[in-house]
């Protein structure tokens, strides 16, 4: 049976792994995205409410008392959607499928992998939802599928967020006074107390 997809609200990209996948706890690699939307927001409100009707199907559909963790969590005066997907997806019967995230600009044109979507770009994302059951409880997976970026902030890993300033520069180090640091190991004589 096919999946519905479904379109989120605008909303700020936040941690986005969609041309490079996230291998931090996962060694296959997972696809993800976070999406802060403000709290006060009626997107917000109309996207949690489709969520957590979602969780109550799972847990009369299992008969679970017993709730996962919600896919969003209050930050400040957001709330923070998170949206991911595995990059390599196994059957039982030992088959597997590699996914990938269609991530397209505010025109449908497909988007370069070598162009990182960064903090503050403005997108939408394409889901699907699954419900599941696991000791921890019952709950919804919402597993992404694309974005439309809106309004790119590109993602630069080079840049500290400091602008340059009048005052002390490395350059006036010598080089050699810049690579011969070092360490010194201090000794505790032993004694009778700790």
């Amino acid at each position: 049976m096919p999946q519905t997809k479904h379109i989120s609200p605008i909303g700020s990209a936040e941690y986005a792994h969609i041309q490079v996948p996230d291998t931090k706890f996962k060694s296959d690699g997972e696809w993800n995205i976070q999406l802060r939307i403000p709290a006060k927001s009626k997107d917000a409100k109309k996207l949690m409410e489709f969520i957590d009707g979602q969780m109550d199907e799972a847990m009369e559909k299992f008969e679970n008392t017993k709730r996962a963790p919600h896919p969003y969590k209050e930050d400040g005066d957001d709330i923070l959607f998170r949206f991911k997907q595995k990059c390599v997806i196994r059957s039982r019967s030992g088959q597997e499928w590699k996914t990938s995230v269609n991530v397209v600009d505010s025109k449908l044109q497909p988007i370069p992998k070598s162009v990182l979507i960064g903090n503050g770009s403005k997108v939408r994302v394409s889901y699907t939802t699954r419900l599941y059951t696991a000791p921890i409880g019952a709950g919804v997976s919402v597993d992404l599928s694309g974005v439309q970026v809106l309004d790119l902030v590109e993602y630069d890993p080079n840049q500290t967020g400091f602008n340059s300033e009048e005052g002390f520069s490395a350059d006036s180090i010598k080089a050699d006074e810049k690579e011969n640091y070092s360490q010194t190991e201090t000794v505790q004589e032993e004694s009778g107390d700790f």
